[in-house]
């Protein structure tokens, strides 16, 4: 019988098979569109991990743990020398930083050890009749003016302190603009390829290995066009 109606009998299975795979059919376009641009996919997972998620936890004082990073399938993203600029700024940021750190530290010692001299002068500069500054071995008028000294000399060092710090800062800054101007042309190529985390998710989500299966067996069939994939 079913060799009799052989004919009959395909286009009734191959109608039971497009029916049975109907229902799926926006998930199959999905998977289909989604497909070309797997390597669109792999780039956008690459950049949230390696380079905007690290970037949005950076501060300075953890600044020698940040790396820039730029795996191989960004670099056709960002250009070369961009890279470079970058890290050679990165780079100069940790040197400073860590120069300024040295500073503040031997700034604060010398501000006790000031402290401690102008502590000593007032309680015992007048007793011994001290006008000579132990530290220059200048000779001044009186213990006051020998006072004022030492103070004004710590507030001198402080702004230049302070100075050294605003320019740590400044470089910083131009730092994180830098980055978080190729993370937004990044953001913006992704966007134009209509690529984000809810697809990626969808997209990952997928038994891929199932549906390529059945498009190609919907492919021998000769059924796939029958199939609204779009």
């Amino acid at each position: 019988y079913v060799l009799c109606h052989l004919a009959d009998f395909n286009k009734w299975w191959n109608s039971l098979v497009l029916s049975s795979w109907l229902d799926k059919s926006n998930e199959y376009a999905f998977y289909i569109q989604y497909k070309k641009r797997e390597m669109v996919i792999n780039q956008w997972k690459e950049f949230k991990r390696t380079l905007e998620d690290p970037f949005s936890k950076i501060e300075i004082s953890r600044i020698n743990e940040y790396q820039f990073v730029v795996g191989e399938n960004l670099r056709s993203l960002i250009k070369e020398e961009k890279i470079v600029e970058i890290n050679n700024l990165l780079q100069q940021v940790r040197n400073s930083y860590m120069l300024s750190n040295s500073s503040q530290r031997a700034y604060n010692e010398m501000v006790e050890q000031r402290n401690r001299l102008a502590l000593l002068i007032k309680e015992q500069g007048e007793k011994i009749g001290l006008r000579r500054c132990p530290l220059c071995g200048h000779n001044y008028d009186t213990l006051k003016s020998l006072l004022e000294t030492v103070e004004r000399t710590l507030l001198i060092q402080l702004t230049s302190f302070d100075a050294q710090n605003e320019l740590v800062m400044a470089e910083y800054n131009r730092l994180k603009q830098l980055i978080r101007e190729q993370i937004t042309q990044l953001n913006d190529y992704f966007t134009a390829q209509c690529v984000n985390a809810e697809i990626v998710l969808r997209y990952e989500g997928l038994d891929r290995t199932k549906m390529e299966k059945n498009i190609t067996n919907l492919t021998e069939r000769g059924l796939l066009r029958e199939l609204p994939l779009t």
